[in-house]
């Protein structure tokens, strides 16, 4: 009767809140220029981190990479100006980063990942350590991938 109808609709708002709250982290696209292709050992070892991310997420954090081509200095001017969350930088193009980051060095090449701290921070806590753990298995398997 009545009451089954009223439980019906409660657990029906019930779902409607609980998968609208997830939508509205749906900020968490994190977007990663490196200046190698994607069918490289670099770029493999960026779509193997990618899948981590999102299996260990549940989808809540997305790794969209730019397979680009030019130098460093754009891709440390388009983190700076908001457009890029991270960038693949060898030691020249880290040395020149003035903004807060967090880095991922890759061991013995002066290299490492770099993600703005102002992208990580609109992560969840738990999003945040994902990526940060990930990040940094992904930069100890770009030491074998990156050509010496």
């Amino acid at each position: 009767g009545m009451r089954f109808i009223i439980s019906a609709v409660m657990a029906a708002f019930a779902f409607i809140v609980s998968t609208s709250s997830i939508s509205a982290q749906e900020s968490g696209v994190i977007k990663i220029a490196l200046l190698y292709p994607a069918d490289s050992g670099v770029g493999r070892v960026f779509q193997v981190w990618a899948r981590a991310v999102d299996s260990r997420t549940n989808g809540a954090v997305q790794l969209d990479f730019d397979w680009t081509s030019g130098d460093e200095g754009s891709l440390i001017q388009r983190m700076k100006d908001g457009s890029l969350d991270g960038a693949l930088l060898t030691s020249s193009g880290l040395s020149k980063v003035s903004q807060p980051v967090h880095r991922f060095e890759i061991p013995g090449s002066g290299g490492g990942i770099v993600i703005s701290s102002k992208s990580l921070e609109k992560l969840s806590k738990e999003q945040q350590a994902v990526l940060v753990e990930t990040a940094n298995v992904a930069a100890k398997n770009l030491t074998r991938a990156l050509p010496h």
